[in-house]
């Protein structure tokens, strides 16, 4: 098999710090030079430089591989909570069998709560970004320094082969880095699920109903809608109360799930340090991130792509999270402000409205037809789409597993839709730009014809003014279509 390289960078963290703004400043000029190489194969070995120790045991790697690591002296993603210079590792192989140990020295006092934090370079499917993000791994003291054990990732990277699947080419080689850091507070929920990881001013009780908002959000996805949380083998989940970076278009996200190189137990939770001053949105806040991370669960690439690529299923995850936020929302008009910038999403089509919007912003419009499909056909739908998905079945084919064959609802849906019955809303709402229009507004405005392309299972809006005082009130208006696939 094909060994393909990893490179990580590692921090150490003390708690990891949320208001820090992470930066991802890539080296220019191909950036300064190792401090120290090694090639270490079956037998193991070990990579050092001053105040850094990466220990390979025996059979951990299956050849020969090249490491190297660079102390970056100018990267301080954690600012003034980083109390360690930051490391890089490159020439990780994807495929490792052992635990790997690693040991940072440390510059100031320990907190109360200890980890590694390891940076790695993740697709942020909420966000549409490729964006550095950190795993804590707890860690324990040892003189001067913090050690902790890298568990090896679930799968050896190979090419996915399901035949309805396009294997992306992956980078040989990625490099991160990370950094000490300290922090005193943090609070585990009773139940021992979550974990949420503050900075110094977050008080006690707002962490205590976050969560639990969390842990009522396990209860929903597991026992309401039946999800398995089997592949998750380790808990608490870590959340991470933070400052968050600005997405692309300039929008500080609320929140986002970040998958992991290091196995299904070390995907985290983002949250932004604003959830805290605005507990009311705690509950979907939640509910909408957490079942991002169990909708991982049933992903069925390599860890490896999960990491680096965005999901064939992108849109149907933001669709069933935006969804979920509807059960915990606690009212029949709650509108999720996702679907309200993308309410037009299912007149695009299933799937041809991923090539005219993007996935993410796909996916929230198109809750509203997931909502409407579990309303009809029962909950327990969306646990069968998510398992035809498990099976490697493609997205729309997945998604419409869900239901009984379009011709016997899809009318309905658009029906209720604009009639603003799906999500409570006026009829009006749907008659903002339309694809084009008809004035009626002279005595020989009879006929009109449009004339578009419409998507699969997509539908065209436009609308008919009757603008003319002479109308005869015992007129009668005629709609034909020679669409032969129209429902």
């Amino acid at each position: 098999m094909k060994k393909l390289l990893a490179a990580f960078a590692f921090t150490l963290l003390a708690l990891f710090v949320g208001c820090s703004d992470e930066k991802t400043t890539q080296p220019e000029g191909g950036g300064p030079q190792p401090d120290a190489t090694a090639t270490i194969g079956p037998e193991g070995g070990s990579l050092e430089t001053d105040g850094f120790t990466l220990t390979v045991p025996e059979n951990a790697f299956t050849g020969d591989a090249t490491l190297s690591v660079t102390m970056l002296p100018d990267q301080d993603p954690f600012e003034e909570q980083g109390i360690s210079p930051t490391f890089r590792i490159d020439g990780l192989p994807y495929e490792c069998h052992e635990s790997l140990e690693l040991s940072i020295e440390y510059e100031g006092s320990l907190a109360e709560h200890n980890f590694i934090a390891i940076g790695e370079e993740t697709y942020i499917h909420s966000l549409s970004v490729l964006d550095t993000t950190y795993c804590f791994f707890d860690a324990v003291p040892a003189g001067d320094r913090l050690v902790c054990q890298l568990i090896p990732p679930d799968d050896a990277f190979e090419p996915f082969n399901r035949p309805n699947f396009h294997s992306p080419s992956l980078p040989s080689s990625q490099y991160i880095w990370g950094q000490i850091v300290t922090l005193e507070h943090s609070y585990t929920t009773d139940e021992g699920h979550f974990e949420l990881l503050c900075p110094n001013a977050c008080p006690e009780p707002a962490l205590i109903e976050f969560g639990n908002q969390f842990e009522n959000a396990y209860d929903i996805i597991k026992d309401q809608l039946d999800f398995s949380y089997e592949a998750r083998t380790v808990w608490p989940v870590r959340v991470a109360i933070q400052k968050l970076k600005a997405a692309p278009g300039g929008t500080t996200p609320y929140g986002y799930y970040s998958h992991s190189w290091w196995k299904n137990a070390h995907g985290y939770i983002a949250a932004s340090t604003a959830i805290i001053d605005n507990p009311q949105d705690m509950p979907t806040l939640s509910m909408h991130e957490f079942f991002h991370l169990v909708q991982y669960l049933y992903d069925p690439r390599s860890n490896s792509e999960k990491c680096r690529v965005i999901s064939p299923y992108a849109w149907i995850n933001e669709a069933a999270s935006v969804y979920s936020e509807t059960i915990v929302a606690g009212s029949e008009s709650y509108l999720p402000h996702d679907w309200t910038l993308h309410w037009w999403a299912p007149f695009s089509g299933i799937q041809a409205g991923v090539e005219l919007d993007g996935a993410a912003n796909h996916g929230y419009g198109m809750s509203a037809m997931l909502k409407y499909i579990l309303q009809r056909y029962g909950y327990l739908r969306l646990i069968h789409m998510y398992g035809e998905m498990d099976g490697g079945e493609q997205a729309t084919e997945a998604f419409l597993s869900g239901s009984a064959d379009p011709s016997e609802w899809l009318n309905d849906f658009y029906r209720e839709y604009v009639l603003g019955n799906v999500f409570q809303t006026d009829p009006g709402y749907f008659a903002k730009c339309p694809a084009e229009s008809f004035v009626v507004g002279a005595a020989d405005d009879t006929v009109k014809t449009f004339g578009h392309y419409i998507g699969d299972y997509g539908a065209m809006r436009y609308t008919v003014e009757l603008d003319y005082p002479g109308v005869d009130p015992d007129a009668k208006m005629t709609i034909t279509t020679d669409i032969d696939s129209s429902y």
